[in-house]
């Protein structure tokens, strides 16, 4: 059952010096922060993201392990800057992430950035993250694993 007292849209944040390119919601179902994202994502997109994520933690405020659940649509694009920004907060580290335990991404071979995305966020989370991190085109398999790995945090 999704759970609506955490539903937050970027619409939902003050703007940026820079109109914000793409779209990012998110809400929480259960122990996972589901987020739908469309692309393509410019710098300032990525920072409202780490912004909308940490907004929804907070009020949130889980007592356990948690996960990630990624689903794109359209477009999966970060442009040079974006990504930079990206790399640059899972280097200094998410907020919220020590109770983060898994991080799916979803995207069928249909949207942007299908071919590429996929490997160069995995050797971001690789190199700068210990959360597990994979990528699936298929949504509920990458709940079903989501689900699997917190349930192995929690046992």
């Amino acid at each position: 059952m999704d759970d609506r007292r955490f539903v937050l849209s970027l619409l939902d944040l003050p703007a940026a010096k820079f109109a914000a390119h793409g779209r990012i919601d998110g809400w929480v179902r259960g122990n996972i922060l589901c987020i739908q994202a469309t692309g393509p994502f410019n710098r300032e997109m990525v920072e409202e993201y780490f912004a909308a994520r940490r907004a929804i933690v907070e009020r949130w405020k889980p007592s356990s392990a948690i996960g990630t659940l990624v689903v794109f649509e359209e477009s999966m694009i970060f442009g040079i800057e974006a990504f930079k920004a990206f790399e640059e907060t899972i280097r200094r580290g998410v907020p919220f992430a020590a109770k983060t335990c898994a991080v799916a991404w979803v995207a069928t071979p249909a949207v942007e950035g299908f071919s590429i995305m996929p490997d160069k966020m995995a050797e971001l989370f690789r190199r700068y993250s210990r959360v597990p991190f994979r990528f699936f085109e298929d949504e509920e398999e990458a709940r079903a694993w989501v689900e699997s790995e917190i349930a192995q945090q929690l046992s």
